[in-house]
């Protein structure tokens, strides 16, 4: 569970709800691959 409610829009998130928001997108994608930029920041 990330915490993220599915009804929010994008624009409304705080910065680390939408970051976690983006990581659920991205792993929902099911990728062969990532490229993370800055990923300790």
């Amino acid at each position: 569970e990330f915490g993220v409610i599915p009804d929010l829009r994008c624009a409304t998130l705080s910065g680390g709800e939408a970051r976690r928001a983006a990581l659920v997108r991205l792993f929902a994608a099911d990728p062969d691959a990532m490229l993370l930029d800055e990923p300790t920041n």
